[in-house]
């Protein structure tokens, strides 16, 4: 690496493609490679809010989705945090409820159920359809719904 490389993101930042919080003048820029089902992730989020309100306007902060733990749960939150960011504009807050609960989406937890709709599963080719009480539709599937998936 040289050091004109240094200090750059190989993907630079895209207010129409990554979610941010902050003003794109900041002095600091954060980007957060996530997954809802990790526990290292759920962690560092809580770090991240501190920064957040002890740098403030200093501070630019990028969330992208990486679901590397249990890629099949942890795809299927950031799917449906895609499709709350596209069809409601809530991305944030649906970001910040499921890293505060993503112990929900841990393989212990998820083992002994069926995935949200099994039956459903069948109809879409394997693809989840999320239950009504989520919020996102009944039915709907996110991947489908979401034109401009981040995940």
């Amino acid at each position: 690496m040289t050091s004109q490389q240094a200090g750059r993101l190989d993907r630079p930042v895209d207010a129409d493609r990554d979610h941010v919080l902050g003003d794109d003048t900041a002095e600091i820029t954060l980007v957060e490679y996530g997954s809802y089902a990790c526990r290292h992730c759920r962690a560092a989020h809580q770090v991240v809010a501190n920064l957040r309100d002890q740098f403030r306007n200093r501070l630019r902060y990028v969330y992208r989705h990486l679901p590397l733990t249990d890629r099949t749960l942890a795809t299927h939150a950031a799917e449906l945090a895609e499709y709350v960011s596209e069809t409601e504009r809530r991305f944030w807050e649906v970001h910040d409820l499921l890293m505060s609960r993503s112990h929900d989406f841990s393989e212990r937890r998820t083992s002994r159920r069926s995935p949200p709709n099994s039956a459903s599963r069948r109809e879409t080719g394997g693809s989840p359809r999320w239950p009504a009480r989520w919020g996102v539709g009944s039915g709907t599937t996110p991947r489908a719904a979401c034109t401009a998936a981040r995940v």
